[in-house]
């Protein structure tokens, strides 16, 4: 068959947008394929960074444990601050048991135990790695760590230090990091006594070696906030200042927590990650080799060509193929309507298109008019005029000519209910069905709610949401029994159970109040979807009615701040189903209140147990934190009280897993915040246990417990003690005026703080004050 012009357009417009496609797809791979291989890199390094800083906060946090455990050792702390040599004495048990320490936990390289009064180090190591056992300073190996403990300001306590200590009786070093962990220091003495753990760098090293060897393409170190290398790395040396690297000066001058970018180590282009650990003020950092990347990128890049050259070469072959099969019935009818009407072939065999457009042009403009005609738009505005009859508050329109105008089968003159449904499980419902098909079940249910409604009233369906469906009811001319509320409650049943059965939906139902007044559409439209909300305190299928909204009390309602306390006290006992009973009773009490107050009850709620927790978690040694933002929006979803009990049941028991942890670290933690706010507000006449249980958001029972158990001493006696020693104090100072000192560290009961003084310092307040200013007038006369 001869083919004409309608044929080459055919196959140069296909061999056109083929080549357009295939050139636009390439040009797309190639100029995004370097930058998502280099977000790939990234990410990758990015993880490795992140399992390293994890691996390094862990070991902070074991470090820190072990030391803080230590330090509070009764026998610890009379080694760091006697004055005589026998206490200083351990015998082989007690080495062996503090030797235990660093069996079981490989990465301690040793501990020394620091007593400044004796000049003296307890060493507890493996004689191997390090010197060990009793240990006059001037004899101490580790040069380092003497000059350290007499200058405390190169010291970060608590925090890792990053040093070299000699292997004994060896040339050899070892690099470790230190926690230094001290009450007291002076600039002229320095450290008094303190609790030192040496951690081995060999830790790390491993981890990052071993993800250096997955990558094989650069290796990872880390600085400190110094700009010193204190990790292990094969290209800089241990404790190295890099800050005139280029590639450090860049990562301090961002200021950011995680970033990369490309620069030059060594004279070769290398990509540079990073991540910031704030609790150890640490930079990880992953340099890899950029050349040997861009490499892979250049090889890619030309696969990618060649196999778009090859795709081309195939797609222009398909395409003449298809073009000649698609061409032959076009020219078989133009043949046949030429050969019909009588066109010469040469007149028309140039332009095939134009013949067709001619012939058909009629039937197009017929079949246009039709469709113009038959279009549907009617049912598109009514549902418009009927939502914005429910919506706005000031629609000033004709009704009775409106509802004429779309043919909606409502008279303005006579009363009206509203009936809503709303899509229970909504969540669930978007997961399981795209918007198409949730378009789709929705116009069933609104398909099902005319149909069962119209049999007994005029009704018109509107959309209004996409989980909430509202039904305008109205009395029929003919019939004679009103909107019966209880007919319409049984045909909103009907509709649920419908929609339950055979679209595995669950609906719940809102009947409106009777109105009169068809103008008050917008208002009723609003208390329709405020009475919806209500699904939150009846739950999911249910039906809501007026009555079950009315008369529910709002004045003089208010959330007891004990019940709130009882919880997380209980909580915090690890009384896991007590608090789960007391949060039910607290529940129970707003189910007469509005719901509004129940929500914001709610939120209330939430707020406070987040903040115990934060408080908590601020007074312990392990920032353990609750997702608040996470729980709220949970909540803010929830559809039912039930759900809502879920939440928090999930979150006690979060708590309750999390209260054997806190337990373990928190109690030295809260009983030395009682000892420093008595220590800094002893002045403070109305300072007691009640007080600061307060300040703490505490039960004064549970915080006097934690103290004695931690103290040996009740809250009230050790306020007295210090009060007592600040008396003494000022005494010293060459005050004479007894009562003024009193009235200054906070003593009340004068007569009752006399007992108290003479029985510690076994003399009476006034014999210490002369026997005090005698010693000092006999001083100056001796002089």
């Amino acid at each position: 068959m001869k083919t004409g012009s309608l044929f080459r357009k055919m196959i140069m417009t296909l061999t056109l947008f083929t080549v357009v496609i295939l050139v636009v797809l390439t040009y797309a791979l190639l100029s995004n394929f370097e930058q998502y291989a280099t977000e790939v890199l990234v990410d990758s390094n990015t993880k490795a960074l992140s399992q390293v800083s994890y691996s390094a906060n862990y070991m902070n946090d074991n470090a820190r444990s072990l030391a803080f455990s230590l330090f509070g050792l009764d026998k610890t702390n009379r080694l760091m601050y006697t004055s005589n040599i026998a206490d200083a004495t351990i015998d082989e048990v007690e080495y062996k048991r503090l030797y235990a320490y660093i069996n079981t936990n490989p990465f301690v390289h040793s501990i020394y135990i620091y007593n400044s009064k004796l000049n003296l180090f307890l060493s507890i190591a493996d004689p191997g790695v390090a010197q060990s056992g009793y240990i006059q300073r001037g004899v101490f190996s580790d040069t380092d760590v003497l000059a350290r403990v007499k200058h405390p300001e190169t010291v970060l306590r608590s925090k890792p230090v990053p040093r070299t200590v000699p292997i004994f009786q060896g040339k050899q070093k070892y690099n470790v990091y230190s926690y230094f962990v001290y009450d007291f220091a002076t600039s002229r003495d320095g450290i008094q006594g303190a609790v030192i753990v040496n951690i081995k760098t060999d830790y790390l090293k491993q981890i990052m070696t071993t993800l250096d060897q997955k990558s094989n393409l650069g290796e990872i170190i880390i600085i400190d906030q110094k700009g010193n290398n204190i990790g292990t790395s094969q290209t800089f040396a241990f404790n190295e200042s890099l800050l005139d690297r280029s590639f450090v000066k860049s990562i301090m001058k961002e200021n950011k927590e995680a970033g990369s970018f490309k620069d030059r180590i060594n004279g070769k282009q290398v990509l540079v990650s990073y991540s910031v650990s704030k609790d150890l003020g640490w930079t990880f950092i992953n340099y890899s080799d950029y050349g040997k990347f861009a490499q892979s990128i250049s090889r890619m890049k030309w696969i990618t060509v060649s196999i778009f050259l090859l795709i081309l070469l195939i797609a222009l072959s398909l395409l003449y193929v298809i073009s000649r099969r698609l061409y032959l019935p076009i020219g078989n009818l133009v043949q046949e309507v030429m050969r019909k009407s009588g066109t010469a072939q040469s007149e028309h065999m140039r332009d095939e298109a134009g013949l067709l457009s001619n012939i058909f042009s009629d039937f197009i403009n017929k079949a246009r008019q039709a469709e113009t005609v038959n279009r549907d738009l009617m049912n598109t505005k009514k549902k418009e005029y009927l939502r914005n009859c429910l919506l706005e508050n000031h629609l000033t329109i004709d009704h009775a000519a409106r509802l004429s105008h779309y043919r909606i089968h409502l008279n303005p003159s006579l009363p009206f209910r509203l009936v809503g449904f709303k899509v229970d499980r909504f969540a669930a419902f978007t997961s399981a069905y795209d918007a198409k098909d949730r378009n789709l079940m929705i116009y069933a249910v609104s398909n099902v709610v005319e149909e069962l409604f119209s049999k007994h009233y005029a009704v018109e369906v509107i959309d209004m949401e996409e989980d909430f469906i509202a039904a305008i009811v109205q009395e029929q001319a003919s019939a004679e029994s009103g909107l019966d509320h209880s007919r319409i409650a049984g045909l909103a049943e009907d509709v649920k159970q419908y929609s339950h059965e055979h679209f595995r939906l669950s609906l719940s139902a809102v009947i409106g109040s009777f109105e009169q007044d068809f103008g008050q559409l917008p208002e009723r439209g609003r208390e329709l979807a405020e009475w919806a909300n209500y699904r939150l305190l009846f739950g999911h299928m249910a039906t809501i009615t007026e009555e079950m909204t009315a008369n529910r009390e709002y004045a003089g309602y208010e959330l007891q701040d004990s019940s709130m306390k009882e919880i997380m006290d209980l909580l915090t006992r690890g009384k896991l189903e007590e608090a789960k009973n007391e949060y039910i009773t607290l529940m129970e009490s707003l189910q007469s209140a509005p719901y509004n107050i129940v929500l914001s009850n709610i939120f209330f709620i939430s707020h406070r147990i987040f903040q115990y927790l934060n408080q908590v978690a601020d007074n312990s040694l392990y920032r353990v934190r609750f997702d608040f933002h996470t729980f709220i929006r949970g909540v803010s979803n929830a559809e039912t009280m039930e759900e809502v009990h879920v939440l928090f049941y999930q979150l006690f028991t979060q708590i309750h897993e999390r209260v054997g942890d806190w337990k373990k670290n928190r109690t030295h933690a809260i009983t030395g915040s009682i000892a420093a706010i008595i220590e800094k507000e002893y002045a403070d006449k109305s300072l007691c246990l009640d007080t600061i249980a307060d300040r703490m958001n505490m039960s004064k029972v549970y915080v006097g417990k934690l103290f004695r158990d931690d103290y040996g001493k009740s809250v009230a006696e050790y306020i007295t003690e210090v009060r007592i020693n600040q008396t003494i104090e000022l005494l010293g100072k060459g005050s004479r005026n007894l009562n003024a000192i009193l009235d200054e560290v906070g003593i009340e009961n004068k007569n009752y703080f006399y007992k108290l003084f003479k029985a510690k310092t076994g003399v009476s307040l006034s014999e210490y004050k002369l026997k005090h200013f005698s010693g000092i007038i006999q001083a100056g006369e001796d002089m």
